[in-house]
This record gives structure tokens, sequence and C-alpha cells, in this order.
């Protein structure tokens, strides 16, 4: 149904599984199964970087997951291009067949308590979000609100607004133990995807 949805879009497929995908017209580029979505869309920019299109959608695989109502995710789309917007995370489910779309509000960088982030070292359970952030130099507002599971839709000026090598060291840093595992900086990175997309008025 998703692809049929979005037939007048141009899919590329990042393809951990081993197996190649069956279905016609999608275009597949394979990777080893290393890290989580976090490392599959820095890649991708990376790879895509100069040819980026007006608006990139960035999903996972298991969109019956996050995604509750498929024509309502078309037409959020559809109103993020119709209104240029700049950046979005789309409000998805955290599992199929609850009615939930899990989102946190951070204050300063700081996680409220009894919000912290799943397995992060007690050292930087609070305040990783903010580390990260002045590592990149990623500008961090007052207060933001983001939702979980990382579905993005991005324009080409979000993605623009920092240099390729940016995001190479994004990847390098990802990728590395430093600070805490790469699984768990992938539960991180979604809070910090914000940060690195979107405007916020100063």
């Amino acid at each position: 149904e998703l692809l049929e949805l979005f037939s007048d879009f141009d899919f590329n497929v990042y393809n951990k599984s081993g197996q190649k995908l069956v279905e016609p017209g999608i275009q597949q580029t394979f990777l080893q199964n290393e890290g989580r979505e976090t490392h599959t869309y820095l890649k991708y920019i990376i790879d895509n970087y100069e040819n980026i299109s007006p608006v990139t959608v960035l999903i996972q695989d298991d969109t019956n997951n996050h995604i509750h109502d498929h024509v309502h995710f078309r037409k959020f789309i559809d109103n993020f291009t119709e209104k240029t917007k700049y950046f979005q995370v789309y409000p998805a489910q955290f599992r199929e067949g609850k009615n939930r779309t899990p989102k946190r509000t951070i204050r300063d960088g700081i996680l409220p308590a009894g919000k912290e982030l799943p397995h992060v070292p007690v050292i930087h359970a609070k305040t990783i979000v903010k580390l990260i952030a002045e590592k990149f130099n990623l500008r961090v507002p007052k207060t933001y609100t983001t939702h979980c599971c990382a579905f993005l839709v991005c324009s080409r000026e979000s993605i623009h607004r920092h240099s390729k090598q940016f995001y190479i060291d994004l990847l390098n840093f990802y990728m590395s133990d430093e600070t805490c595992s790469t699984h768990i900086k992938g539960y991180v990175f979604e809070h910090i995807w914000k940060l690195i997309f979107d405007q916020f008025e100063e």
C-alpha cells in the first residue's frame, strides 16, 4: 500500500538484509548490517549530498510498526511539500496496534526526570543530548519537543545547512564507542535530528 501511495516518488532502499528485494523499479544500495537507522540516514546523505532531492523522506523499514495510517502519512508529506516547509519529524507510533505517538520535551539540552533515554550510562543519562550538541556545535533551544522513531522529512536546504564533512564526522562519531555504544546512540539521535536539521527562532 505504501509503495502504491508513493508511486510518484523515487525510492532508494539502503538494504542491510543480505537479500535482494523483488519490487520492480526500486533502487537498492547494499550495505553491511551495522548501526541502526542513524547509520543508514547519514550514509544516504553523504552518498547523495551533491544531488539531494528538494524533499527527502527518511524512514525505517518497519513502517507497519510506526505508521498507523499510510494515507495520513501521504497527506503529511504532501502538506510539507505544498507549504514548502523546512523540516519535520512525523509523529510515528511506537508499535503497531498501540495508539501512541511518543515524544519528549527537552529543556536546555537536559532530559526531564523519568524521561532518560534507554540504557544510556548514568553519567550521561540526562545530559547526553547537550553533550553531543556541544561536540558538533549544534544550537540547543531553551525548549524543544520531538517525536520518537525518527521518521524525517527534510528539505534540501535543511540538509545543506551543514557541510558534507559534517555528516561524515557525525557518522564516524556515531559508529565509534565514544560516549556510549552505537546501539544506545541510536536512541539518542532520535532527539538530535531536530537539532541537526531544524531552524529555531532566536
